[in-house]
């Protein structure tokens, strides 16, 4: 299945069982550090939520990350539906957090696990996402002559550069190379030969813009 990636749309939900109250919120993320921004945030929006589960899948340096945590709720009760609810539709780059309110009634394993999914199936389903675009993490340097002529030519085939800075008598860049101009940036290699040259580029997945 084609990976599909959060646009950047969020998502809520709020599905009640027995008086408890499970409050879904799927984000999008690039990376780990993301996640306990988004437990904070759940934290301070929810303060009577004793719990907090969540989970996520991202893609980093080319390789698919899942972490899911069940915080305090019964081993796989928690993290693990939400973790599925993004399984299911190969959605990457996202983190699903569900904090749950408890209503004084106990639900049991299964409802749990019911609950919590159906809070994270809801909130992914209010998200806007759509179909990834594979692409690469590159890391370019040009020699001051010819970098305009470069990065212009890369730029004119959707290159997105996010970091530039001076490197060894020329101009080092970094961004992100749609996975269609990468036969674009092997020409301009051949073109210009040792007046440019790639040191990185690593496979990645990036919302379609």
């Amino acid at each position: 299945a084609l990976p599909i990636s959060l646009v950047g749309g969020e998502g809520k939900s709020l599905v009640e069982r027995r008086k408890s109250k499970f409050f879904g919120w799927v984000v999008p993320m690039s990376g780990r550090e993301a996640i306990e921004a988004a437990l904070s945030t759940c934290r301070i929006a929810h303060p009577e939520a004793r719990h907090h589960p969540w989970a996520a899948r991202w893609v980093e340096d080319g390789q698919l990350h899942e972490l899911s945590r069940d915080d305090g709720e019964p081993s796989g009760t928690a993290g693990v539906p939400a973790l599925d609810a993004l399984r299911v539709r190969s959605l990457e780059n996202a983190l699903v957090v569900v904090s749950r309110q408890f209503g004084g009634v106990l639900l049991g394993a299964g409802g749990l696990v019911r609950a919590y999914r159906a809070a994270a199936d809801a909130a992914i389903e209010a998200a806007t996402y759509g179909p990834a675009r594979t692409g690469w993490l590159v890391e370019l340097w040009a020699a001051y002559a010819v970098s305009g002529a470069f990065l212009a030519r890369l730029e004119r085939e959707g290159f997105c550069i996010e970091r530039r800075w001076a490197s060894e008598d020329g101009l080092a860049v970094a961004g992100w190379l749609p996975g269609e101009a990468l036969p674009c940036l092997e020409q301009a290699e051949a073109m210009y030969g040792p007046a440019v040259r790639t040191d990185r580029c690593e496979p990645t997945f990036r919302p379609p813009a």
